[in-house]
C-alpha cells in the first residue's frame, strides 16, 4: 500500500475540508488510513475523492509546480 489519497469529510460540519490519507490496507470495502495526526481509521472505498499528486508530498518552492490545485489542498 502507502499510496495518498484525499478523503472526504468525515463529519458534516461546513467548515471542515478532505484530509490527504495514506492507505494502509485494503478490504473488499473498506480502506484502513492514517491521517497527518496519526490517526487510523476505516472508510468505505466511495470516500476517497482522488490519489494525490505526488507533488502535494514534498516542498514545494513555487506554487505554480503544485500538482493539485484544489482548494482544499492548497
Amino acid at each position: 500500500m502507502g499510496t495518498y489519497v484525499w478523503v472526504k469529510s468525515i463529519t458534516n460540519d461546513v467548515l471542515d475540508v478532505p484530509k490527504a490519507c495514506k492507505i494502509l490496507s485494503v478490504t473488499n470495502k473498506q480502506l484502513k488510513v492514517i491521517d497527518d495526526d496519526d490517526k487510523e481509521f476505516w472508510i468505505s472505498r466511495s470516500s476517497v475523492i482522488k490519489e494525490l499528486h505526488p507533488s502535494c508530498l514534498q516542498p514545494l518552492d513555487n506554487m505554480v509546480g503544485f500538482g493539485d490545485q484544489e482548494e482544499y489542498s492548497i
